[in-house]
């Protein structure tokens, strides 16, 4: 497997216990992580003694790819890797693979993204304060509407009383 940014090849390393992750330890120092290996270290309380941290943290070495420039998967063919913010806060952005999952990060993503939130539920709730903000004005123009208008009975209902008052 080749690196999505500098085409050097990938390396498997053991990033903890059963967990290997792909690093392009001789060109940009990237990540590579295969679907769901991320969630074993985006906290910042999970394998801090990864060797990994230290690899991706070290500075990336010239000749790499620009930024902008179109990344396929390292584990599909010809599969364009999408750009994308990792979370609600929208600090940090992201390549993932829209068919295998996997997700690529550059030289110091993972430290960034262990340092912007405590733990998984944390995460979660910021994303679900943020669906609130973004829904709330839109709830509250609904509601102000709804109560403004009749309460409506099923157009059925309706129909059948508009009937039996004719006579029908």
């Amino acid at each position: 497997m080749n690196c999505p940014a500098c085409q050097a090849p990938l390396t498997a390393t053991e990033a903890a216990p059963g967990l290997f992750v792909d690093v392009c330890a001789t060109g940009c120092r990237g990540l590579w992580f295969d679907h769901f290996e991320l969630q074993r270290l985006d906290e910042r309380h999970e394998h801090p003694d990864s060797p990994v941290l230290k690899l991706s943290s070290e500075e990336a070495k010239a000749g790499t790819a620009a930024s902008g420039a179109r990344r396929v998967c390292p584990r599909c063919d010809e599969v364009a890797l999408f750009s994308h913010f990792f979370s609600v806060k929208r600090k940090i952005q992201i390549e993932s693979c829209p068919q295998c999952g996997g997700h690529w990060l550059d030289p110091g993503e993972l430290q960034l993204i262990r340092e912007e939130f405590q733990s998984t539920e944390a995460r979660e709730e910021a994303a679900l304060a943020e669906i609130e903000a973004s829904l709330g004005p839109h709830r509250q123009a609904q509601e102000a509407r709804q109560a403004g208008l009749p309460k409506r009975r099923p157009l059925l209902l309706g129909l059948v009383s508009w009937i039996v008052a004719q006579g029908g």
